[in-house]
């Protein structure tokens, strides 16, 4: 038996849905401390042609995380 999340997974061809899709990407570039993916994302929200309250607070996030890694990375403390 497949679970609903699996099932359309395969339904929509393997991709995941948009908000999932963002989550997952975050996920992993901020556990990476990846900065070059996340100010990627963060651009990508910025070019939005529709902004949203979602998308400004994902871009906050972004933002948030990618000046945490900066300083984590220059100062090698938090």
């Amino acid at each position: 038996m497949v679970d609903s999340d699996e099932f359309f997974y395969i339904h929509n061809e393997y991709q995941l849905r948009e908000e999932n899709d963002y989550i997952n990407n975050f996920s992993h570039a901020a556990n990476r401390h990846d900065i070059q993916a996340l100010e990627k994302m963060y651009q990508t929200q910025l070019h939005l042609t529709d902004p949203t309250a979602l998308t400004l607070v994902r871009q906050a996030e972004l933002r948030l995380r990618i000046q945490s890694l900066s300083y984590f990375e220059s100062h090698k403390n938090f």
